[in-house]
């Protein structure tokens, strides 16, 4: 019985966000009053089903490892969906829907009749069901489906407003950049498997002190890369600094109290790895103390409230992951939650920092900045690491893509004996759907065909320039369509259409 309420907890967020989502997307939003306590409620459910599960953990003497279901299984390798209930995913899971409680009962008011409200609580529902399953999921598999829903969810709130070009630009380098860690994640759960024979967290745990130094190492790098990136350690900080483009409650719950915090979680369960890894675990403490320092400056150097406060979050997730490097596991923790309790805060009332100084003397800038001019402009221009990144990242993510559009188009397609003409945006067998027979094959044709030109066409234009003006067109479309059907004539057409489909449902 107990365990059931646990996963009713563990998936409430994720049918608010469906109860919210759907009739937003499909017909009228529902009003603001009842989506404000469908969302409340479902993260109350999930705060108190973490903090029950914590102190019957505490009760035990430890955690636990429930199996709920068989989810993969090809011959002798199988996944299932299991959870890992220990000290330091109950605590993090804890904290996630904690903080998305808070966040959401902040925006009831923050976002009241923005046009996008129904939107905003949907995705926030669906990030801390993200969150959650990321910190109690039992094997590396189910951890990297949190990861990468709480990704799509802060990518598409970096993008919420979609009329702004830099809201576009910043949407899109967040995604890019995070891609490449999350091409770590996906070796290290390939790499697992080869190690253990299982992607489970609780065998990775057993297993980790029988490993040689050397697979130990490429085990632990590949995934402290994901953590970095997401908590926006050198060179990848920019990123973040760029993602305060979306509503205030969203950047304090992903890049001050949850998000970025998330990539220290990742080093945390990477820690066993780290103990019999002592270059990767060297890895993590420079390029932790690089960041405090780098990171750091940034933030005092800052003419706006967001990039100070997104940096010096940035610094002291470096400090974090120093003490993950040093083995200090439960000091981690502990500056894990005090941390994203602090920032967030800081986060949700920055839109009144001006008021909180009224009474108060302005800070001078720091002596370390002020008396060095060069330092302090290049602290300014963030020691230029947007380049950096660019170069690092977004242009070689797009070359890449452009070379597996043509490799696609070239080898691929020739393979597999699709005709195709150089001039020609899509495949010769897309450009005549009558050679596919019936109806569904016709519309699938055509629709890879649709798929394929959108792609040539992205990747000629480059991705780096053809995304964000792709964002700004869905977002704009979206508020149209959004705008239409919270008109009173759209409320009254999806009536009689529902009056005339009724009988036809009855009679059958």
């Amino acid at each position: 019985m107990f365990d059931a309420l646990l996963l009713f907890g563990l998936l409430s967020p994720l049918i608010a966000a469906v109860v919210i989502g759907v009739p937003a997307s499909l017909a009228e939003p529902l009003p603001e009053k009842l989506v404000s306590r469908v969302s409340l409620a479902a993260l109350l459910i999930s705060t108190l089903t973490w903090a029950a599960e914590a102190v019957a953990a505490l009760s035990r003497g430890g955690g636990r490892h429930l199996v709920v279901a068989p989810w993969l299984t090809s011959g002798d390798y199988k996944v299932e969906l299991s959870l890992h209930l220990d000290a330091v995913g109950l605590v993090f899971a804890g904290l996630s829907a904690l903080v998305c409680l808070a966040a959401a009962r902040f925006s009831v008011h923050y976002m009241h009749r923005e046009r996008g409200f129904s939107r905003f609580f949907g995705l926030l529902d669906l990030f801390a069901f993200a969150m959650t399953l990321l910190g109690v999921a039992g094997n590396a598999a189910l951890s990297f489906v949190g990861w990468e829903l709480g990704g799509l969810c802060s990518a598409l709130l970096i993008a919420y407003h979609a009329e702004r070009p830099s809201a576009g630009r910043a949407g899109v380098r967040a995604v890019l950049t995070n891609r490449v860690g999350d091409v770590g994640f996906a070796l290290g759960i390939a790499g697992l498997y080869l190690a253990f024979g299982s992607v489970d967290w609780a065998v990775m745990e057993a297993g980790a002190p029988k490993l040689s130094s050397g697979a130990a190492t490429a085990l632990a790098l590949s995934f402290l890369l994901p953590g970095m990136v997401k908590a926006g350690l050198v060179p990848f900080t920019p990123w973040v600094g760029a993602a305060v483009e979306g509503p205030t409650p969203s950047s304090a719950l992903f890049y001050g109290a949850i998000m970025v915090h998330a990539g220290l979680f990742l080093a945390m369960r990477a820690a066993p790895l780290l103990a019999v890894a002592p270059a990767a675990a060297a890895v993590a403490v420079i390029l932790g103390l690089l960041t405090l320092a780098l990171a750091g400056l940034i933030a005092k150097a800052a003419t706006d409230v967001k990039g100070s406060l997104v940096h010096a979050g940035a610094a002291q997730l470096g400090v974090g992951f120093v003490l993950v490097g040093l083995g200090l596991l439960p000091l981690a923790l502990w500056h894990l939650v005090g941390h994203a309790l602090v920032r967030g805060l800081q986060m949700f009332t920055a839109p009144a920092a001006l008021a909180q100084l009224l009474d108060r003397p302005v800070a001078t800038v720091s002596p370390l900045l002020a008396d060095r001019p060069r330092l302090y402009a290049w602290a300014l221009r963030r020691f230029d690491l947007e380049a950096l990144q660019d170069w690092l990242v977004v242009q070689p993510t797009s070359r890449i893509a452009g070379l597996a559009a043509r490799f696609d188009a070239r080898a691929i397609d020739a393979a597999s004996g699709l005709p195709v003409h150089p001039e020609a945006d899509v495949p010769t067998r897309a450009k005549h759907p009558h050679r596919a027979r019936g109806l569904v094959g016709r519309a699938t044709v055509l629709g890879a065909g649709a798929a394929h030109a959108f792609e040539r066409r992205l990747m000629d234009q480059g991705v780096s320039e053809g995304l964000p003006r792709l964002t700004q067109l869905i977002g704009a479309r979206l508020r149209h369509v959004e705008a239409v059907l919270a008109s009173p004539w759209a409320a009254l057409a999806l009536v009689l259409l529902g009056l005339a489909i009724l009988p036809a449902l009855g009679g059958l």
